[in-house]
């Protein structure tokens, strides 16, 4: 069995994207989806931060399931809802402007703009705006939001010193976000700039679109910065995160097409090979 993959990045956040649209692939293997992303960022010399498969849906033009380089299915991936409408464009060659899709808790809407993608994002809950932890004799204050996941948002003063993999570990998988645990983001006010560690990734990422806009969603009413706010990420590039009411958020920002390939399967749905484009 042969299974086509192409590879998109959003803002250095890399994901391997398949045309499930025939529902032929067992999405509830979770080793083989580990594998796949294992084996897909040895061959492309990218971190590979996920899988999406590209459905069809009953109530919108297409249906998204995400899942981390753990195999661990996500409720929804920003960068991912992106890098998905430029592969629908490319390779499935849909070229409506303006579009639904599915995800596991939320319908999005999509807007095309030239190279460009505006998601809207949904409502931003607020879960907590003053949580405050210990970690190594600091205490961290944070304020909770979901984007469509729990993400935690701190600012900071100085963002390029943190060691961002060891303080985000330990909140990420704090007992006062279990079961489930949390996404933890760092901002600098003055900059702009954020970075995060991701669950499921268990591993700072170059971006986090969902991250971004909790970021985005803390500087505007925290910070009281005025939106559109411009973000930059780990990778240097940008995202925009506007709200057209008080709490939903649009997304804007960029997808790229790093190459395509095939994965090969045995008789035992065991991974056999990958050649990468």
């Amino acid at each position: 069995m042969s299974i086509p993959f192409s590879h998109y990045s959003g803002c250095g956040n890399d994901f391997v994207l398949i045309d499930d649209r025939e529902m032929l692939f067992c999405s509830q293997n979770q080793a083989l989806i580990q594998e796949l992303c294992i084996k897909g960022s040895q061959v492309a010399g990218h971190v590979i931060d996920g899988l999406i498969l590209v459905q069809n849906s009953a109530t919108c033009q297409f249906t998204m399931k995400f899942f981390n380089n753990d195999g661990c299915e996500a409720s929804m991936c920003g960068n991912g809802v992106r890098a998905l409408a430029r592969f629908v464009k490319e390779k499935l060659d849909f070229r409506q402007p303006n579009y639904l899709l599915e995800t596991k808790k939320r319908t999005l809407s999509i807007a095309v703009l030239d190279d460009l993608y505006c998601v809207d994002m949904g409502a931003v809950v607020e879960l907590d705006f003053n949580i405050q932890l210990d970690f190594e004799g600091t205490t961290w204050q944070f304020s909770y939001f979901d984007t469509g996941v729990p993400h935690l948002v701190t600012f900071v003063s100085d963002i390029e010193s943190l060691d961002v993999v060891k303080i985000g570990n330990f909140f990420r998988h704090h007992v006062h976000f279990q079961p489930c645990g949390a996404n933890v983001n760092f901002v600098e006010i003055a900059t702009s700039k954020i970075r995060t560690y991701e669950r499921g990734v268990e591993n700072e990422t170059l971006a986090c679109g969902t991250g971004a806009t909790a970021c985005a969603y803390a500087l505007y009413k925290i910070a009281k910065k005025k939106p559109p706010i411009r973000l930059q990420v780990r990778s240097k590039d940008f995202l925009e995160i506007d709200f057209t009411s008080s709490d939903f958020a649009k997304m804007t920002g960029p997808a790229t097409w790093i190459g395509d390939g095939t994965f090969f399967l045995d008789e035992n749905k065991q991974l056999s090979g990958v050649i990468f484009l």
